[in-house]
Parts: structure tokens; sequence; C-alpha cells
């Protein structure tokens, strides 16, 4: 799938990634995130991750305690497929 090109509805999670929104476990009660995870399915994120337009950061969610949350960030490819000019 790497060099097959994004469907309407990866291009629609590239954008909503960009504007700050998150794929994580731990956001799935939000309603936001329950409303896009049941129309785009659960597997979505791993689609992005092989078709290569994001990838996923670890960074440190509690300056108290050592937890950690995984943070979608849009690869160069990710935001040539949505128009945005990688820096």
């Amino acid at each position: 799938m790497d060099n097959a090109k994004p469907t309407a509805a990866m291009l629609e999670w590239l954008k909503w990634i960009s504007a700050g929104g998150e794929i994580s476990h731990s956001i799935g009660s939000k309603p936001e995130a329950k409303k896009t995870r049941k129309r785009y399915g659960y597997d979505m994120d791993s689609k992005l991750v092989n078709a290569g337009l994001i990838t996923y950061e670890r960074i440190k969610a509690s300056e108290k305690y050592d937890i950690y949350k995984r943070v979608a960030r849009l690869t160069p490819a990710g935001m040539e497929a949505i128009g945005v000019k990688a820096e």
C-alpha cells in the first residue's frame, strides 16, 4: 500500500491529526473519537502507518509518574498528501 493513493477517509484523518487531533487508545472515551473511530473503523491508524503517512512518537504524559502516551505525527508523505509543505 506504500504507493497507493490515500483514500478520502485517510485524508480526513490526516487533516484531523494535523489540526491537533490524537489517535490513541486512551482517547477512545471522548465523543469525537468514538464518532471518528465508528465511522472509519478501528484499524485506520494502522492503515496510515503502513502507508507511511503517519508515525508514532512516545511522549511522557506525566511529570510525577512514569506514564507515556503515543502521539501520531504526520510524515513528510502525509503532509504532502494533504497539501502541507514539509519543513
